[in-house]
């Protein structure tokens, strides 16, 4: 009876190590997305090779990762290995300044109608 404690001790243990490894590498994995998304908030384009450094990753661990948010749409990046560029597309205006430069276009509108009576 002792012997067949000892096993599922080690066996839950050994379980318990594969979920803590498991765990770990999710949350490297998920860190890592998030970090190129945040390079993406601040640049529209980069050198693979710096992109690289920041996320102290080598080549290609990094366009596996950029194929994996590729491939689950959470982003829409593009890599030009020959030139060793990442390109995350234009930056998008946030609706608010969009929505000003509106009402600022509509505002001069209205002011040269305005001057021409």
């Amino acid at each position: 009876a002792e012997m067949g404690r000892l096993d599922s001790e080690e066996n839950e243990q050994g379980i318990n190590e594969n979920n803590r490894d498991f765990y770990r590498l999710q949350l490297r994995n998920s860190i890592v997305e998030h970090n190129i998304s945040v390079v993406g908030k601040f640049v529209s384009q980069i050198e693979l090779a710096q992109l690289c450094s920041v996320l102290r990753l080598d080549e290609e661990e990094v366009v596996a990762f950029i194929t994996e948010i590729v491939n689950e749409k959470y982003g829409t990046i593009k890599i030009n290995q020959p030139e060793g560029l990442v390109d995350f597309g234009a930056k998008k205006m946030s609706d608010k300044v969009d929505n000003l430069l509106d009402k600022i276009v509509e505002a001069c509108n209205l002011i040269h109608q305005d001057s021409m009576q």
